[in-house]
């Protein structure tokens, strides 16, 4: 029965399925009806062997009442299988006046067991015995009949199947009877700023459509459910799209219908403590990622024997001093999601981890190590430092406290190692033995862990050793000559004597006078080294 429900609704099928499949002219309708009073032959509403007459504004004006209700051949009122139906459909009426009607149809729905009320109103008008509705301005033929004191109704579905009303005058009162108010009346208590009541036709646990919704004032809210009386509605609370509320379930009734929610805070605070042996273990790491997520990175520090670097971009939070890192605001995906908060350990599997459901309620939890997974891992890391000439020996690498100094190993020169903990960033200083310093930073890994360091000439020694630059003026005029930053005038057969570091220095020159149309000049690179200490530039 519950295709059938659908045929009772009146308000749609009476006014607009109808319309849909109706004529608003001469000729014949989809029932079958000839044009003219009303009677006639055809497979529609021929209505043969009864009384046919002509219907006008006065025999219409009055009260009607259901006295059948017939689809598609198979009457309701006098059988056993249509009874409750035809209990919801009896309810309703038909209310003419001499130029408007109005329609109250039930409709039954049949998985709720529910009979709701349906009416609207409509124009109308009556033209060589037959009945329009005025809809938007346009005339649409209404396929009812008068046969002896009764009128008779005729809808076809979509299906092509007929649904026949028989009503019968009950009374020529014309004054529709009011439509029945029902009211949620509805208490918030709790969080009540921001919240919103959202009303469904169906459980909020599984789908449903939300069908009304209204904010709360001062932890009330009313809303108007009248075209729902008999039916289950549902009510809860809401805020920033978040159930705040346990739904309340209410078969609603005529008049006020009370509902009382009770809206709770959410709390997205997870806090996990970490503990070794019973000892609270603090700076440790914790991680947070969704299941499924979190079975990928399982794999992944499975293989790669704990390589935290595989976590960076994965969310998490430190321990205090008490082994409890704190996860402020974690807010889920979706609700009632399921993440694993877990820490990398020095032994296989490589973590340990808890899962909980994150519901919008404070969760707090306990990884505990065991044994060597509390272990601090620790890998080699191989420093090699160079000039842009060679690597170099007795350089100092300071990290954290520890200071070695490179040697030689076998064949490698300016190399030294160090064991530090693994997945952890350090800076180091690299001190020469002319106490210059070049500072840096690494982070270590699973695997290999090499830290190249280059010395410029500002900080390697080669600064320290001294070259001489001899300028040269063969010219009996005066020269301009700049060396690096330096600027001076060098007179006609001269010579200048410079003590410089074993760098590179551009020696530029200029003549000053003695020129006949354009000055000489010139420029030249000195690449000063520990094997070419001395450089000569003569000029012009």
């Amino acid at each position: 029965m519950k295709r059938l429900s659908t045929i009772f609704t009146v308000l749609s099928l009476i006014a607009l399925s109808i319309i849909g499949c109706s004529k608003d002219d001469g000729g014949s309708d989809n029932n079958g009806n000839n044009s003219g009073n009303g009677a006639g032959n055809g497979n529609g509403n021929s209505n043969t062997g009864q009384t046919v007459a002509a219907i006008t504004p006065d025999f219409l004006n009055g009260t009607w009442s259901h006295v059948e209700f017939e689809y598609d051949g198979v009457k309701f009122s006098n059988n056993a299988n249509h009874q409750t139906e035809w209990n919801c459909v009896k309810k309703g009426s038909f209310v003419f006046t001499k130029n408007q009607v109005t329609l109250i149809t039930n409709q039954y729905d049949d998985e709720d067991n529910t009979c709701t009320e349906n009416r609207g109103t409509f124009n109308y008008t009556v033209e060589n015995g037959k009945v329009y509705l005025v809809v938007q301005g346009k005339k649409e033929l209404l396929d009812i009949t008068k046969v002896g004191d009764n009128i008779v109704v005729s809808i076809k579905d979509e299906d092509g199947k007929t649904t026949k009303r028989t009503l019968t005058k009950t009374s020529s009162n014309s004054t529709a009877p009011a439509a029945k108010k029902a009211t949620a009346k509805i208490t918030v208590s709790g969080v009540t700023n921001g919240v919103k009541v959202i009303v469904a036709n169906s459980t909020f646990k599984s789908s449903h459509v939300a069908i009304k919704e209204t904010t709360v004032s001062n932890g009330t809210a009313t809303i108007d459910i009248s075209e729902y009386i008999g039916r289950k509605l549902y009510f809860i609370a809401e805020k920033d799209n978040e159930y705040l509320s346990a739904e309340v379930e209410k078969t609603i009734a005529e008049g006020d219908n009370t509902i009382a929610l009770t809206a709770t805070a959410k709390d997205y605070t997870v806090k996990i403590k970490v503990v070794n042996n019973g000892t609270a273990v603090s700076g440790k790491k914790v991680y947070a990622a969704d299941s499924y997520t979190f079975q990928a990175l399982s794999y992944g520090l499975k293989t790669g024997n704990g390589n935290e670097n595989l976590l960076t971009s994965t969310k998490n939070a430190t321990t205090n001093a008490q082994g409890i890192a704190t996860f402020s605001d974690f807010r889920p995906t979706y609700n009632n999601q399921k993440y694993t908060f877990f820490v990398v350990t020095s032994s296989s599997p490589y973590y340990k981890e808890v899962e909980l459901a994150i519901d919008g309620t404070a969760k707090e939890s306990t990884i505990t190590l065991a044994g060597s997974q509390a272990q601090t891992r620790k890998v080699n890391v191989e420093f090699l430092v160079r000039d842009s000439n060679e690597y170099l020996n007795n350089v100092k690498i300071t990290i954290e406290g520890q200071t070695k100094s490179t040697n030689t190993i076998g064949s490698v020169k300016g190399y030294v190692v160090f064991e530090l903990e693994q997945n952890k960033s350090f800076s180091y200083t690299a001190t020469t033995p002319c106490g210059h310093t070049k500072t840096g930073s690494f982070t270590t890994n699973a695997y290999s862990n090499m830290v190249q360091v280059t010395l410029n000439t500002t900080e390697n020694c080669n600064n320290q050793a001294k070259g001489t630059l001899i300028i040269k003026n063969n010219s009996k005029n005066p020269y301009t000559v700049k060396v690096g930053s330096s600027t001076f005038v060098m007179e006609g057969k001269t010579t200048r004597t410079f003590e410089v570091a074993l760098e590179t220095y551009t020696v530029s020159w200029k003549q000053n006078s003695g020129y006949a149309f354009y000055p000489t000049e010139g420029s030249y690179d000195a690449e000063f080294s520990r094997n070419n200490r001395e450089i000569t530039v003569s000029f012009p």
